[in-house]
């Protein structure tokens, strides 16, 4: 299954669920709530961080990876 990795900026966080939307700037969007990924050391975005994500193709669901 192919996979999108993007580049965007974080538009909104969502602690409590451990998501946040992020402007997709290479389609002018943003998306719905994405799951942060857990990488352990307890980091979590802040608005206006650019971060690294993966979607499936055709799909918008996806991940937050971390920050760039």
């Amino acid at each position: 299954m192919a996979r999108n990795v993007v580049i965007g900026t974080i538009s909104a966080v969502y602690p409590e669920n451990n998501t946040a939307k992020v402007l997709r700037e290479d389609l002018g969007t943003i998306t719905g709530e994405l799951l942060i990924l857990d990488r352990g050391d307890n980091w979590f975005p802040k608005v206006g961080q650019d971060v690294l994500c993966i979607f499936r193709s055709g799909n918008s669901n996806g991940y937050i990876l971390g920050g760039i």
